[in-house]
């Protein structure tokens, strides 16, 4: 099922940001297709603005409302929030980032593979206003992670 863009404004993301994107309405319906995907935008504080409903649960949240104007550090381990901004850096200075690897802790202790896609979105005055990141799963690692892995989980 698919949300109006009008419906996706006023339930699922922070419009103010959207109104200064360059093209945001093209850009919604291009998440729009995305729907099924686990899909999220971020403010150049790195706070949720939009994020699909797959992207919530990965969040342990039932709406992607719930997410909105929170971080990384509201949902993950530190070690992983230290890395997703530094790459966040990269992707704020311009650059578009393709499917890179990466280790995801997901509900019950299951660590998931997965390919993430982030690109830079320009505001109306042309400047990086926050970034869009897309993960695609991969593979899953089934059962509970043992705790002597942690560092193993860590260091890939």
């Amino acid at each position: 099922m698919f949300l109006s863009i009008a419906n996706m404004m006023e339930h699922y993301l922070d419009g103010r940001f959207f109104k200064q994107v360059k093209g945001h309405v093209n850009l919604l319906k291009t998440l729009q297709q995305f729907s099924d995907s686990i899909t999220v935008v971020k403010d150049q504080a790195s706070r949720y603005v939009f994020g699909t409903l797959r992207f919530a649960q990965l969040c342990r949240q039932k709406e992607p409302k719930e997410i909105l104007g929170h971080t990384d550090e509201d949902f993950f381990p530190k070690y992983l929030c230290d890395q997703y901004r530094d790459e966040e850096r990269e992707v704020m200075a311009g650059t578009t980032i393709y499917n890179k690897k990466w280790l995801v802790p997901e509900q019950h202790g299951v660590i998931s593979w997965c390919l993430s896609s982030k690109f830079p979105i320009q505001g109306t005055n042309n400047q990086i206003i926050g970034l869009c990141c897309r993960l695609k799963m991969v593979r899953i690692a089934e059962g509970q992670i043992d705790p002597r892995l942690t560092k193993v989980i860590q260091y890939i």
